[in-house]
């Protein structure tokens, strides 16, 4: 039985929306939480960068602002989509409670399983915040007409790379035989029938 996580005050819950709309906060589950919050200290330093250092240069658009999208748990590590004016990426962050990954070289390449299947990740330095392995899916953003696009496109990213998939179908007993197929019956089974 899962332990529930302390009630999260009305105050704490209502901050965290309103610098991030898509920041959920999960009471029943600490790690779906502490996903979130990751995604959050993560949007921070984007909010940060945004406003120092990418500050008016015109790769932004300056419709967008800054959001973390659908964070989750998933391979002991928090993921999710971080949205800026300049990129939106798919990411993966280590947890405040969990170990820390593998120290690997900033450039290189990993790859996280996903039900949709495997996503390639950068690893890279986020300052202020850590190691940050991302996946780009939009460079620059000038297709965005606003924010709640770019949000929705976000979140039916993360729908689509993580909704359950159906089972393949497999070779067993049943299966489609190509003799039987060619004389016009639908599986080995049905020669039988005729």
């Amino acid at each position: 039985m899962k332990a529930r996580f302390p009630v999260v005050p009305e105050v704490v819950r209502e901050a965290c929306a309103s610098a991030s709309p898509g920041l959920v906060v999960d009471e029943a589950s600490p790690e779906a939480m502490n996903a979130a919050l990751t995604g959050e200290a993560i949007a921070t330093r984007y909010r940060h960068i945004a406003a120092t250092a990418m500050a008016g240069l015109p790769i932004c658009n300056a419709a967008l602002d800054v959001a973390a999208e659908a964070f989750r748990v998933h391979a002991g590590r928090a993921v999710g989509i971080v949205v800026t004016p300049w990129f939106m990426n798919f990411v993966a962050a280590d947890l405040a409670d969990a170990p820390p990954s593998p120290a690997l070289r900033a450039g290189s390449s990993i790859k996280l399983a996903a039900p949709a299947g495997e996503i390639e990740l950068i690893v890279g330095e986020l300052p202020g915040f850590g190691r940050l392995d991302s996946c780009s899916l939009f460079s620059p953003m000038g297709e965005f007409a606003d924010m709640a696009s770019a949000i929705l496109t976000a979140r039916k990213t993360m729908e689509a790379l993580f909704a359950a998939r159906p089972p393949r179908p497999s070779a067993a007993p049943g299966a489609l035989d190509r003799r039987a197929f060619l004389r016009g019956r639908l599986n080995a089974g049905a020669e039988g029938a005729r």
